[in-house]
C-alpha cells in the first residue's frame, strides 16, 4: 500500500480518514469528492509530500490541517478554508507555487489581518486560473482587508 498513488473516495459515506493514510508516502492524487460526512482531513497530511492534487468539492472539510504549505509538489487544491485558530492561516497559500486550475478560499472573515491576506502571494500563482473567495455575509471585514484580498491575485469567473 504504501506505493499507492491514486485514492478516490468520493461519494462514500467516510466519516474520517484514518491517520494511516498520511503514511502512504507515494500518494499524488487524493480524491474526496461527494463525500457528505466527511468533516476534517488528517493532522499530519503535511507528511504527504508527494502529493499533488487534493480534491473535495462539495466535502463539508470545516478547516484545514496546520502547515498545508509543506506540500510543494500540491498543483490541486479545490478548496481553502481560513482558519482563526488551530488550523492553516491563508498564508499557508503563499508557500504552494505551483497552484492551479480553480481555487476557492472560504471563511475569509478570519483573516487578520492585510498582510495575512498578502502572505497568500496569490499573485504569483501564475497556473492559476479561477479564483473564487467567500465570507459569511454576516461578519465585519474591514475595508483594508477586502482590498488586500482583492488585489492579491487574480479573479476569473
Amino acid at each position: 500500500m504504501k506505493h499507492l498513488r491514486y485514492l478516490d473516495v468520493s461519494s462514500t459515506s467516510i466519516e474520517r480518514l484514518p491517520d494511516s493514510i498520511c503514511e502512504l508516502c507515494s500518494l499524488q492524487t487524493l480524491e474526496l469528492s461527494w463525500c457528505k460526512r466527511l468533516s476534517s482531513l488528517p493532522g499530519d497530511i503535511r507528511k504527504l509530500v508527494k502529493l499533488r492534487h487534493l480534491i473535495f468539492p462539495k466535502t463539508p472539510i470545516k478547516e484545514m490541517p496546520t502547515q498545508l504549505g509543506r506540500l510543494n509538489c500540491l498543483q490541486t487544491l479545490t478548496r481553502f478554508i481560513v482558519s482563526r485558530n488551530s488550523g492553516s492561516c491563508i498564508g499557508e497559500l503563499g508557500k504552494l507555487a505551483n497552484l492551479g486550475g480553480k481555487l476557492s478560499i472560504s471563511e475569509l472573515q478570519n483573516v487578520v489581518s492585510p498582510t495575512d491576506a498578502l502572505d497568500a502571494r496569490l499573485k504569483e500563482k501564475k497556473y492559476l486560473e479561477e479564483l473564487e473567495l467567500e465570507w459569511k455575509a454576516d461578519t465585519n471585514i474591514s475595508e483594508s482587508q477586502k482590498a488586500a484580498l482583492t488585489t492579491s491575485g487574480p479573479v476569473q469567473t
